[in-house]
């Protein structure tokens, strides 16, 4: 018996269906396919590991992780921002201590 795992790469869903082949004649024995309520769970794990080849949807799946981490620095930016303007109505020296 030998097993074989197909290349579904122009996909993003993750297949994991498997042909379980006669080595000798090449005829199908065993063929196991998963339920479809498994589709939702394949597709997060082809996002994941990135498991496809459309190079468009690769660029934006970069490009989101990008922004992501742009969307942090700003956010932090503003907030400290808010900050120093809050320390200076109070007249509090904050971080500004070594200032003296």
């Amino acid at each position: 018996m030998w097993s074989c795992a197909c290349s579904h790469a122009d996909t993003v869903t993750m297949n994991l269906d498997q042909l379980y082949l006669d080595a000798a004649t090449g005829t199908v024995l065993k063929r196991f396919e998963a339920a479809p309520v498994m589709t939702v769970q394949r597709f997060v794990s082809g996002l994941h590991f990135i498991q496809f080849e459309h190079w468009l949807l690769r660029w934006l799946y970069f490009l989101g992780g990008l922004s992501g981490c742009v969307l942090i620095a700003t956010g932090f930016l503003f907030w400290l921002e808010s900050r120093r303007a809050s320390h200076a109505k109070k007249a509090w020296l904050g971080c500004g201590w070594w200032r003296r």
